[in-house]
């Protein structure tokens, strides 16, 4: 015979309390987690930027594809970096916002820094000197009435 089932008796406040602190602790935890997760994910970003910023900083000169190749990376890094930190603003702390806002501004300044440095290190390709052509005249008379002009033919 199955004992008969007790009515679930009411929680006292001070297990309530207990519960409640539990409850918020594990979903600031998981908060936490998140947060840790998207700063990691920005910092991963950070160091690709500033691999591509090492890259125009050393070259002496760049050729179009690698700039094109860089500048395209360092687009998408960007795009990355500004969506994540529109997440951290979301989830972090208020007392850490001045401090996200001002590196989300030093790392828009980089970008477009590191963008002018590839663009003026790009190899400028040499103007291309046509050979000389000499150019020999003959004068001769039309039988219509145009009247006269210059024949010229290549030497």
């Amino acid at each position: 015979m199955l004992p008969a089932c007790q009515p679930q008796q009411p929680m006292s406040s001070k297990m309530a309390d207990k519960y409640n602190e539990q409850a918020q602790l594990a979903r600031k935890s998981n908060g936490q987690t998140k947060l840790a997760g998207k700063k990691a994910q920005r910092d991963a970003i950070l160091r690709c930027i500033e691999r591509i910023d090492n890259f125009a900083e050393r070259a002496n000169s760049i050729t179009q594809e690698q700039a094109t190749t860089r500048h395209n990376r360092l687009e998408k890094c960007w795009m990355e970096f500004e969506a994540i930190a529109n997440e951290l603003r979301l989830l972090d702390d208020a007392c850490h916002s001045d401090k996200n806002e001002q590196l989300y501004d030093v790392i828009d300044e980089n970008c477009m820094q590191i963008a002018d440095l590839i663009r003026l290190k790009i190899i400028k390709p040499l103007p291309v000197e046509a050979p000389a052509v000499r150019v020999k005249e003959s004068f001769f008379q039309e039988n219509t009435t145009n009247g006269y002009y210059w024949n010229l033919t290549t030497a």
